[in-house]
């Protein structure tokens, strides 16, 4: 970790424009990430990209209308989703209410349960519990080349997320 050089190279100043979009945010900074957190596209730390799951709770009426959504990302530890990461453009807020209840559906999908759900928009990072409002880990990308707030990340929550079992009887 003493030679961490994640984003090293990387010109953050592509946030300002416009053309730059939600799918480079997933190429240059939440694939790079995550592999530098372990996760890979096979078990037991997996990756899975965009897959769609049945929406269960659409009716109008009597009549069942077949929804289908998309998480970006499913982090996957033993076939066990434990996290999922909703990824925006840079122009998008990290705060925009709906990118939050959008992650936050996608976490509690019955198909899925995770446990955590994430949001990055390549400026910011921000990570969620289920239970509760307020985040548990919340920085600029630029700050993870920070040993300090790499640490952070690495030991909590998403490297927690396929490691470790906390003391309410959740596996992470």
């Amino acid at each position: 970790m003493n030679n961490f050089t994640l984003f090293e190279n990387f010109d953050y100043s592509v946030f300002d424009d416009p053309d730059y979009k939600e799918d480079a945010v997933r190429e240059d900074i939440i694939t790079p990430l995550l592999r530098q957190l372990g996760y890979q596209n096979v078990e037991p730390y997996k990756i899975i990209r965009t897959k769609q799951l049945k929406h269960p709770f659409v009716y109008i009426g009597s009549t069942s209308n077949k929804i289908t959504i998309t998480p970006d990302y499913q982090l996957s530890l033993d076939r066990k989703i434990k996290c999922v990461i909703e990824v925006k453009s840079p122009q998008v807020k990290i705060s925009d209410k709906q990118a939050l209840q959008q992650a936050y559906n996608y976490a509690i999908h019955p198909e899925i349960r995770a446990k955590y759900y994430a949001i990055c928009n390549g400026r910011y990072l921000e990570i969620f519990d289920v239970d509760k409002i307020s985040s548990v880990f919340f920085h600029e990308i630029k700050q993870l080349s920070d040993p300090a707030i790499w640490k952070k990340l690495y030991n909590r929550p998403l490297a927690k997320v396929v490691k470790s079992t906390d003391t309410r009887g959740y596996e992470l």
